[in-house]
């Protein structure tokens, strides 16, 4: 991981598949609190020439897999928003990935990766 003081106007963190088969991963064991809603967010961008596919699981369930390149981003920037609710009572293990689709550039940049709470 690289951390860039300003990419596309604000701060990020680089990341990058460790090879064509296995991807960089953001793991956390997670509590989601019964009677809450509980959402992922997340801002992410891709390298210039490049793409690549986020992934995001809970325990073994797929909960968002899509790609991250010029004709997804808007602004320089994806927001990605998923929910967590689904998962309320025992600790699930949350996983978000920089996979790789095409073995090109596939640098990921994170600005945002963090879970909210909403009544």
């Amino acid at each position: 991981m690289v951390k860039h003081s300003v990419f596309r106007n604000i701060t990020a963190v680089q990341t990058h598949p460790l090879d064509r088969k296995k991807p960089c991963c953001l793991v956390r064991e997670l509590e989601v609190p019964k009677g809450k809603k509980k959402i992922l967010q997340l801002k992410v961008s891709h390298q210039l020439h490049g793409d690549w596919q986020l992934r995001v699981l809970a325990g073994k369930d797929l909960l968002a897999d899509q790609l991250v390149s010029a004709e997804t981003v808007t602004d320089e920037w994806l927001d990605v928003t998923v929910d967590l609710s689904k998962y309320a009572g025992p600790q699930v293990q949350l996983r978000i990935e920089n996979r790789a689709n095409d073995w090109k550039n596939e640098w990921a940049y994170w600005h945002t990766v963090k879970v909210v709470t909403r009544p």
